[in-house]
């Protein structure tokens, strides 16, 4: 649980640094969903998964529905203007490199957890451990750098509210892993988050509304549908 924790921090760690010279986060949603794959084909070798077609082709219509909502696929790219690459750094393709690194560290989180929980521990327990190991990771980091930790009262309540929502939706996360036949499945439903994303983007964020997205939040309803 604490290499999870190391993991979770890394995995983080360059999920950020790839937003630092990719704005378009849905690019690097689409690299981190590869995890989904990996995570499948691990359950089955590793962990003994019964192999289910039905449950298969969900996760498959899942991801590619996460895909269409969050714009990563190829064809959507031509449709829409050319997202903004940050080449101050010469670095221009670095944000590929981080999301590789960060599907690669959630991958290896989401199979300790599963071994841990395999052991004996409760998916409770562990969500513990793994945010205690990524929290002192994250302030150490932030020592380090010399950034400052203090936090504006207007900002206390809304933190509070988004550690709260992290907790059970990390702890929700794990015990899905130690009680899912294939870890993919789990995965593959908690990335539906892209669908609240999108209808928040539409009510608060004056987002345009897009049929093709629309029909990617129907696919994914449907693939959720068929791992049920």
């Amino acid at each position: 649980l604490v290499l999870a924790g190391a993991s979770s921090w890394i995995g983080n760690y360059a999920y950020n640094q790839a937003l630092k010279t990719q704005n378009n986060i849905g690019y690097i949603e689409g690299i981190i969903t590869i995890r989904t794959a990996i995570t499948y084909v691990f359950s089955l070798v590793v962990f003994g998964a019964p192999f289910d077609a039905t449950k298969l082709v969900g996760v498959i219509v899942v991801t590619i529905g996460v895909l269409i909502i969050s714009e990563s696929l190829p064809f959507q790219s031509k449709k829409k203007e050319k997202p903004k690459v940050d080449t101050a750094s010469g670095d221009r393709f670095g944000w590929l490199a981080w999301s590789f690194l960060g599907a690669a560290m959630f991958t290896i989180l989401t199979i300790f957890v599963r071994y841990a929980t395999d052991g004996g521990v409760s998916g409770e327990v562990a969500i513990v451990i793994v945010l205690v190991v990524a929290g002192l990771m994250f302030v150490g980091q932030g020592v380090h750098d010399g950034t400052s930790l203090a936090i504006s009262r207007k900002h206390v309540i809304i933190l509070l509210i988004a550690i709260a929502c992290a907790t059970i939706g990390n702890a929700a996360d794990f015990i899905s892993y130690a009680n899912t036949p294939n870890l993919a499945y789990s995965i593959a439903i908690s990335n539906t988050r892209m669908i609240i994303l999108y209808v928040l983007g539409l009510l608060l964020f004056s987002e345009p509304f897009h049929r093709l997205k629309a029909f990617g939040i129907a696919l994914t309803f449907v693939g959720v549908i068929a791992m049920g």
